[in-house]
Formats: C-alpha cells, structure tokens, sequence
C-alpha cells in the first residue's frame, strides 16, 4: 500500500508554538471534545475560537463538551471522491448540545445511518507534523454500546 502524496496539507498544525487553539488537539488526543466559552456574554463557540464572535473579548474558558451526541444531517458521498481516501465518504451535522458540529462519520455503515441516531466521538488520526507529532481531527461514529471497541482510528490514504 502506497500513501498518497498530499502537494497541500489540509490539516491544521496543532502544537501551542502553531496555534492558541492547541487545548482543542490535546483535548482530541485524550477522546475529549472541547470548545470555548465566553464568560461575558455567557456563549458556548463551535467551532472553538480564539476571539468570541459576539463581544469580540478574547478572554475565552475551555469547556468539555459531552462525547455524544444525535445526528441531524447527513449526506453520502460515493463519487468525486479524492484519491487516497476511503469509499463512501460519510459527512454529518451532529447535534452536540446546542451547538452542530460538521464532521465525518467513520467505522459507519452508509446503510445504518439516519437522522437522530446517537453518535460518540472517535478522534480520527490524520498524520503527522513536522516534529512527528499525530495529529486529530474530530470524527463519530455511531453509538453501539459495545466494551472494547476501539478508542482511536487512523486515516489512511492509500
């Protein structure tokens, strides 16, 4: 298996000397999901920010948001699907509270899903950085239920 060679990256930098959103990524790497929170007009953010949106304050908090959630859209794609990545690509909103996180669906059937189903996060790994650092992005999957499922996965780009 070859690995695609990637002329861009896409994926952020995720270390706290690259970006101030670095408690998000360490946060992934432990199956934890993240945000920021504005303590003067009291909002939650997604995605996390560094400056709120509404007040323009950037004294922002870290808070845990629950590894679950329902999703509330959700599309299929089979075709047009870049090299190297796997077939169907499955893209959902998913529900978190009250915020909607865009994002993809891994280790997931295209036939089991639908609207409302219950997903968990499952960091998925998306490479390295230049000191050789995995780096996250946030995926789900749908919520089985099941001990000893797996807790990380890994993309692979053949």
């Amino acid at each position: 298996m070859s690995e695609y060679f990637r002329a861009v990256d896409p994926f952020p930098l995720q270390g706290s000397q690259n970006t101030r959103l670095a408690p998000f990524y360490e946060a992934l790497r432990s199956q934890k999901l993240l945000t920021t929170f504005c303590p003067q007009c009291a909002l939650r953010h997604w995605p996390p920010r560094v400056v709120c949106p509404d007040c323009l304050s950037d004294r922002l908090d870290w808070i845990e948001l629950p590894d679950q959630g329902t999703i509330h859209a959700y599309t299929i794609q089979d075709t047009g699907v870049p090299p190297g990545f796997p077939r169907p690509l499955i893209f959902a909103v998913v529900r978190v509270e009250e915020l909607r996180i865009f994002t993809r669906l891994v280790e997931t059937e295209p036939g089991q899903v639908e609207r409302g189903r219950t997903v968990r996060l499952l960091p998925s790994a998306v490479g390295q950085d230049p000191e050789g650092d995995e780096r996250y992005v946030p995926t789900f999957t749908l919520a089985r239920g099941g001990a000893g499922e797996t807790s990380l996965v890994k993309i692979v780009t053949a």
